[in-house]
């Protein structure tokens, strides 16, 4: 317990000002400041890159810790259409993926799972995002979403993200 109070202060306190920090960047990019040389505007969008890095750590120590000390053991689960949640984060992702002119090509499936959907879209989001990130300039990521095996398979680009399965009685997820 003293550990996890540890980590939910030091991510609360490290989510503070990378978030005060992240709208200082947007807003010099935005021109708040006046017009900024191309150099200042690259190490701007690098430094945004970099916070949001930090931000998705933060985040993924407090769901760590969430997991470990069964938190989210109580919550309920729901059925999550995942082709409308595929197509909400290819949504949501498609302004950072102009932004490297990248395109996406969706072959997605009606799969429906049981799950927490906020997990779920979080593991997508993370997942896609990261497929952009490393795709070249220009590239397409193709993101589907398909049954296999008695469970779901999920695949951004040219990697796996996210597959869930029944193995000997209990549900496995794996990327």
């Amino acid at each position: 317990e003293v550990l996890r109070d540890l980590v939910y202060a030091f991510s609360h306190d490290l989510r503070t000002p990378l978030l005060a920090n992240g709208m200082n960047m947007r807003s010099a990019l935005d021109g708040a400041y006046g017009e900024l040389p191309q150099e200042y505007r690259t190490n701007l969008q690098n430094g945004l890159e970099a916070n949001e890095t930090l931000l998705a750590l933060a985040d993924q120590l407090l769901l760590v810790v969430k997991y470990e000390s069964g938190e989210n053991a109580q919550e309920e689960t729901q059925s999550v259409n995942l082709r409308d949640l595929v197509v909400s984060v290819v949504s949501d992702l498609k302004p950072r993926a102009q932004a490297k002119n990248v395109t996406f090509d969706t072959a997605l499936s009606g799969v429906t799972v049981q799950g927490r959907k906020h997990d779920l879209r979080r593991a997508v989001q993370n997942l896609v995002d990261n497929a952009v990130k490393f795709s070249p300039r220009g590239g397409t990521v193709t993101a589907t979403a398909r049954p296999v095996d008695g469970g779901v398979e999920i695949v951004a680009g040219n990697r796996k993200v996210l597959a869930a399965r029944r193995a000997r009685g209990r549900k496995v997820l794996s990327a």
